[in-house]
């Protein structure tokens, strides 16, 4: 092994870090789903004492991440279960990424920038089924073109895009538009055209009857498609989740140009072009929300450098002189190696930030029914809400139940039974201002975990002095216990 390759391995196992390392990942929406794998273990066990306010959603394509979370988190706890498979999920989409580049041919300097865009958006969102799906997608990606090329058996396909499918129906359409792409090579009878879609066949009942259980017209229509030219002018740098800067916008296309750099060409026939001018198209025009999903089209950034090495030919590709690439493979290094420490400088000052939150945890009594009232969401390091949902990790550690929780929407795995739906709706946690004692049912919670000033806190709960008691703070969060 090389001392290249020995310290890109060695960069590799950092990628982890920033998931282990902290207590609570900084990941928006992970608590909520930690907490319905922890609720649903105890409503199989029998030993949820809230189990009577919910139900299952069975045929639901998000079970497998739920799956891996549920079997990591047996003996060590669903938290560090949960971050088991995160870490384990990035690390995987990198070592599938890196398999898909050496099997197009391109250079091995492209794996370095693989390194550090995992921690974008889908990371920072806490989009837990979708980053343990995107591994599965690529590796399906790699599979399959070896099928185009003879080298694997179309059965082989089929299973992996079934799995795919109870893993995220999003990353199986688009790998399966990617897929789709890649076969349309010139010359190629109907006979070899249905060959090449016989895979997908497999998932399409599947789909269809997903489709027919969940579809409804507010699902498309409702909710914000956030079209406008700022998708073009942060494309660049959203290809390797960098923040929206003149100067990473000209460090993203430093990156685009490495192929050309080992004077790859790229080429324009539809299998080889069209992945990424798919990707390309799907950025800048998919909606924003889509079948009860937001955050549909901005999640998918991360693929973007994937798909564009392997638009190139690089069968007669021919390096540079010496001096200029080594100038370009230490540059490439050293930025990869920055932006990767620059991430864990991150989750390092984030876990100062947030250890504030253990002592309220601490304070709090299992088996309880929590309210969040998370007025300020925002991490001095983050751009994403990280403590938007963080009085889910309740539910996830202590056999409780927290709102607002992701179970109020009917299409996921753990819902609230419609007779039980509580007050607090999906708009809640973007204004824990609008808080109101009567109109919310407040007395059937036990704490009220507050993050924000003091004046906030006097705002919303001030008024109810003789119901409440302050019973514990901790930098800015305040832990209030119901006295009735």
């Amino acid at each position: 092994m090389s001392i290249q390759r020995f310290f890109w391995y060695l960069a590799l196992c950092l990628c982890a870090f920033p998931v282990l390392y902290p207590t609570y990942p900084p990941m928006v929406d992970l608590p909520q789903h930690v907490a319905a794998i922890a609720s649903i273990d105890g409503i199989l066990r029998e030993s949820y004492p809230y189990a009577n306010l919910f139900e299952f959603n069975w045929i639901t394509p998000y079970w497998l991440g739920y799956l891996l979370v549920w079997f990591a988190g047996v003996g060590v706890g669903f938290v560090w279960g949960a971050k088991i498979v995160v870490s384990a999920a990035i690390l995987s989409f990198i070592l599938a990424c890196r398999e898909v580049r050496k099997y197009v041919g391109a250079p091995d300097l492209m794996d370095w920038p693989l390194l550090f865009l995992s921690f974008g958006f889908a990371f920072e969102w806490g989009f837990l089924n979708f980053l343990v799906a995107l591994p599965l997608g690529v590796f399906s990606l790699l599979q399959y073109l070896k099928f185009l090329d003879g080298k694997v058996r179309w059965q082989w396909i089929a299973v992996l895009f079934s799995c795919l499918f109870f893993a995220h129906v999003l990353v199986l359409g688009f790998f399966g538009i990617v897929c789709f792409l890649a076969s349309l090579r010139r010359g190629y009878s109907l006979r070899q055209m249905q060959i090449n879609l016989a895979p997908f066949l497999a998932v399409v009942p599947l789909v269809a009857v997903w489709v027919f259980l969940n579809f409804k017209p507010s699902a498309v229509g409702d909710g914000p498609w956030e079209m406008g030219v700022h998708r073009l002018y942060q494309l660049p740098s959203n290809i390797f989740s960098l923040p929206l800067s003149l100067g990473n916008v000209f460090l993203s296309f430093g990156f685009l140009s490495i192929p050309f750099m080992f004077n790859a060409k790229p080429v324009f026939r539809i299998n080889k072009i069209g992945p990424f001018a798919f990707y390309l198209m799907f950025m800048l025009l998919f909606p924003n929300y889509l079948m009860g999903n937001y955050y549909t089209y901005n999640r998918f950034n991360v693929v973007g450098f994937l798909l564009y090495f392997m638009a190139f030919d690089y069968d007669n590709s021919k390096e540079f002189f010496d001096k200029a690439k080594n100038l370009l493979c230490l540059l490439v290094y050293f930025l990869s190696v920055f932006f990767l420490a620059r991430d864990i400088a991150f989750v390092v000052g984030y876990e100062k930030e947030a250890v504030a939150f253990q002592k309220i945890i601490k304070a709090m009594k299992p088996g309880q029914r929590v309210l969040g009232l998370i007025d300020a969401p925002q991490s001095a390091f983050y751009s994403a809400p990280v403590y938007l949902h963080y009085q889910a990790w309740y539910q996830a550690e202590k056999n409780g139940v927290a709102d607002f929780s992701f179970a109020y929407w009917p299409g996921l795995n753990l819902t609230y039974r419609r007779d039980h739906l509580p007050s607090v709706d999906d708009s809640f946690p973007w204004h824990p201002d609008a808080f109101d004692w009567e109109r919310l049912g407040a007395t059937q919670y036990r704490y009220f975990v507050l993050k924000g000033t003091s004046e906030f806190a006097v705002y919303v709960l001030g008024g109810h002095q003789n119901e409440v008691a302050l019973i514990e703070v901790s930098g800015d969060w305040f832990l209030f216990e119901n006295r009735q």
